[in-house]
Order: C-alpha cells, then structure tokens, then sequence
C-alpha cells in the first residue's frame, strides 16, 4: 500500500519548504504539507494511475507487505505541454534548477 499526495504547480509555498524531502514519518512540517494537497488516496496493490508528474507529488510506503512501484514520464510535444513543463521547469529548485535549465536551454 502507498499513500499519493499531489499539489497544484502553483503550490509554490509547499514547493519552498518541502522540495527534495522524504515523507517517511512525516514531520509536523510536512503533515501541514499533505493537509493542503489536492489530490490525497492511497493505492493498493495491482492499481494503476496516471497523473499529471509536473504537478509537486510524493508518494509514501504504508507499513505492511513489500511495496514495488514502477514510474514512466512521458511528456507530449503538443507546443502547450511544452510550454506547461518549461513554465514548471523555471520553479526547480536545488539540483534541479540546473537540468531544468538545460531542458529550457534545448527546447527553446
């Protein structure tokens, strides 16, 4: 089992205190966090999902049976998606901002 938690891309204030963390046993910050997520459920084995990765997302391992989750991004090349992830690309932050860059730098 595993608990999904998503924000919105303008959930700049998440993003600011929470980027790079794991959720393991969370913290008093990060429950705050996970209060104020958009889209909160938890999946049991054999589910599938899809969601949009350029929103800010974790996913956290409920105690209990081994957990084994596969991940694929995809991302279209419609020129509004492309738009969308350079636009969320701009909010990287850490290690990140610098691939974000690069991206930027070779899709523009």
């Amino acid at each position: 089992r595993k608990l999904f938690a998503a924000w919105p891309v303008e959930c700049e204030k998440v993003m600011e205190e929470c980027y790079g963390e794991v959720f393991s046993s969370p913290t008093a910050k990060q429950m705050k966090a996970l209060e104020q997520a958009t889209q909160l459920f938890i999946l049991e084995a054999g589910d599938l999902f899809l969601f949009n990765g350029q929103m800010p997302h974790t996913a956290l391992c409920l105690p209990g049976e081994l957990n084994v989750t596969s991940y694929e991004g995809f991302q279209s090349l419609h020129p509004d998606h492309i738009a969308q992830f350079l636009s969320v690309a701009d909010h990287f932050r850490g290690p990140w901002q610098r691939v974000g860059q690069e991206w930027k730098d070779e899709l523009q």
